[in-house]
């Protein structure tokens, strides 16, 4: 192989190699998996959108609360009549002597006539407005525990994306370290060959691992780089703004802050929400059935009147005043005979309600015992992955010393740096599937 590309693919592979080692330096962008959970839920956009339809829910319940005061306006109304209307009274009321039957036509109105005054309308008893203040706490109270479901739904996604973003982290300088180990061994094998002591033959295979390495090593950079991308994403950062991060915590110290789970508490939150959307239904089911009740309200009007056939509203002998109070009770009879059929929807949806929570409920126990089982398998096959990883560095770091020292075959040595590669590979992934298995766990038990 060319030594002048040889030296510029290790040129590049020293840059990759000195940016993932500058994430592991403290600065100020330099972000435990706590960090990134914290400004995830300040920053990510989902959060801000479930705040606001919280804060709205509250609104609803004030608006509901200001409904239900008193219904006072003032109205100013003046008429012109271009005919005035006639109203046939009977005669005898003004003529004793007219027969019975007959009519009288007169006019009773004047010209102009204008009312002015302030007007109250209240319901003392109003069914259809009784109860919507309890729907609308209790559609808050919804709107609440969606905004915790969220909260927790994006501390795990966050978890899980920091945890693949350092395993991947982690790929990237194992391929980077065998990389640069092949490419020393193809060094070292070529001055061999220059001197006449090795086949061509023995140095192509050497070639052709170290050329393997080079492509796990571009395919390991590629996978961390999308990792980062989105973990930033799902912090709530800009790509365009924002591209790379610094991870500050390492493999140790995720498996220490992930501890056995211990499953005591409430319900989840599914379950909580479900029980919560059954009470709505009750509510809205009792606010239905007073419908059929009657509405009592309170009217009253304090203010004046003016008749004139001529137009000056200045002249106070023509004003007359007029103030009254009233109780109007209004009931329902064909008009609530929709509400038959809505009454039995929604006893239906209670009974649905109730259905949908039981299933919930068993679905999530069997879950639940499902991820203790798995979260028992990964702790012991990481304990196995760990072992195997160790075993296999010992024997890489022997036969590496004895390749140096001419005491080993190239093909046994390829043989036992695969065996390193692959435990080292697989310890890897069992640290993955470990924390995958906690947070998944945690994540199913609370949400």
């Amino acid at each position: 192989m060319n030594l002048k590309n040889t030296g510029w693919i290790l040129f590049v592979l020293f840059v990759f190699l000195s940016q993932i080692q500058a994430q592991e330096v403290p600065s100020p962008e330099s972000i435990s998996i706590e960090d990134a959970v914290h400004w995830a839920l300040k920053h990510h956009p989902d959060i801000e959108k479930h705040s606001l339809q919280s804060q709205m829910a509250l609104k609803k319940i004030e608006e509901v609360k200001w409904q239900k005061i008193p219904d006072i306006y003032a109205n100013f109304d003046l008429r012109y009549n271009i005919i005035v209307p006639t109203t046939p009274v009977p005669a005898i009321a003004f003529d004793p002597n007219a027969n019975t039957g007959d009519f009288l036509p007169l006019k009773f109105m004047t010209k102009w006539r204008n009312s002015a005054g302030i007007n109250l309308s209240y319901d003392l008893f109003n069914p259809e407005t009784f109860g919507k203040v309890k729907e609308a706490t209790q559609e808050a109270a919804i709107a609440d525990m969606d905004e915790k479901m969220t909260n927790l739904k994006l501390t795990y996604l966050v978890q899980q994306d920091y945890i693949s973003c350092l395993i991947a982290k982690e790929q990237l300088l194992l391929a980077t370290s065998d990389t640069l180990s092949k490419h020393n061994i193809w060094e070292m094998l070529f001055g061999q060959y220059e001197a006449g002591r090795l086949k061509v033959n023995e140095l192509n295979n050497i070639l052709l691992e170290k050329n393997e390495a080079i492509s796990s090593f571009l395919a390991a950079q590629k996978i961390y780089k999308n990792a980062v991308f989105q973990l930033l994403t799902d912090m709530g950062f800009d790509l365009d703004k924002k591209n790379k991060i610094a991870l500050s915590d390492n493999l140790t110290q995720l498996l220490s802050t992930f501890q056995d789970t211990h499953l005591e508490g409430s319900e989840s939150l599914s379950l909580k929400k479900l029980g919560q959307e059954k009470v709505l239904t009750e509510l809205q089911l009792k606010n239905t059935k007073l419908g059929y009740l009657p509405v009592v309200s309170l009217n009253g009007f304090w203010g004046t009147n003016y008749f004139n056939n001529q137009f000056n509203i200045f002249d106070t002998p023509y004003w007359y005043g007029n103030t009254y109070v009233g109780l109007n009770v209004s009931l329902p009879i064909t008009r609530g005979l929709d509400r038959l059929k809505k009454v039995e929807s929604l006893d239906l949806k209670i009974r649905q309600n109730q259905i949908d929570y039981k299933i919930q409920e068993l679905q999530q126990k069997r879950d639940l015992k499902q991820l203790e089982n798995e979260l028992n398998y990964r702790k012991a096959d990481l304990k196995l992955k760990e072992t195997n990883k160790q075993l296999s560095r010992e024997n890489f770091e022997t036969d590496t010393e004895l390749l140096n020292n001419g005491r080993m075959l190239v093909e046994d040595w390829t043989k036992s740096n695969f065996r390193y590669l692959q435990a080292s590979t697989s310890y890897l992934q069992a640290v993955y599937e470990y924390l995958i298995a906690k947070i998944e766990l945690d994540r199913t038990f609370n949400e």
